[in-house]
């Protein structure tokens, strides 16, 4: 498939508790390029619960605005705006919201599926 284009203002809006998603790059806009990327909206005072773990893929996230927490594991980590966490495939992870505005996060992950690699994980709170 050739390269393209995608303006996230033109991809639809999926609502998980907590936070809105968009579903940039996908198996079912590249074919099968491994790799996958979303924009992931977390709501004012928000978990993005339940917690959760990707079997097979690797993610990585970049927060471009507002502020939180992720729990990876047993160890939370402060988030804020130009931070980038790599969590490593199997990793149970949970994001908060501890800020004003909504906290937008690109995530990238080493699978172009990433429906059928996640796995919730209730065990995993704040």
């Amino acid at each position: 498939m050739a390269g393209q284009v995608i303006n996230i203002n033109d991809v639809p809006v999926g609502k998980i508790t907590g936070r809105e998603i968009r579903d940039i790059f996908n198996k079912e806009n590249t074919g099968d390029a491994g790799i996958s990327l979303r924009i992931t909206d977390v709501m004012p005072g928000k978990v993005t619960s339940p917690g959760h773990l990707h079997r097979e893929s690797q993610e990585i996230i970049t927060i471009l605005s507002g502020t939180g927490d992720i729990k990876i594991g047993d160890t939370v980590f402060p988030l804020k705006a130009n931070d980038a966490i790599f969590i490593p495939e199997g990793e149970s992870h949970l994001i908060r919201n501890t800020g004003d505005n909504v906290m937008r996060m690109v995530c990238t992950f080493s699978t172009c599926d990433t429906a059928s690699d996640l796995e919730s994980d209730d065990s995993i709170a704040f």
